[in-house]
C-alpha cells in the first residue's frame, strides 16, 4: 500500500477493511485504532533524522506506555524486530 501521506495511508487502510496493520509509528497506529481491531507495533518509534537510532524521550515513551495501557485488546507491542520475528516464525 502506498500514499504519499498519513491521512491518505490511514484512509486506504480503512477502504479496505483490513484485518491487521503493522507499523513501528505510535501515531499511524493511534489513528487507526479507531478503526482496526488489531494492530502490532513493532518499536513505537520511526526513525528521524534528529532521532537516527530509533530511541524514544522519555515523553514518548510515557506517551507509548498510556496508549498500550487503553489498548492493550487490540494492540501488541514488540520493543525491537528481532522479537517481532521471533513470535512471527513461531506462529507458522
Amino acid at each position: 500500500m502506498y500514499s504519499s501521506t498519513q491521512i491518505g495511508h490511514i484512509a486506504q487502510i480503512r477502504h479496505l477493511a483490513a484485518d491487521l496493520h503493522l507499523d513501528c509509528d505510535l501515531s499511524i497506529v493511534k489513528n487507526l485504532s479507531q478503526h482496526m481491531n488489531k494492530l502490532h507495533l513493532v518499536g513505537g518509534c520511526r526513525p528521524t533524522s534528529e532521532n537516527s537510532v530509533g530511541k524514544m524521550s522519555a515523553v514518548e515513551e510515557e506517551e507509548l506506555k498510556e496508549f498500550l495501557k487503553a489498548s492493550a485488546a487490540k494492540v501488541l507491542y514488540f520493543s525491537e524486530i528481532k522479537s517481532y520475528c521471533d513470535k512471527i516464525k513461531a506462529a507458522m
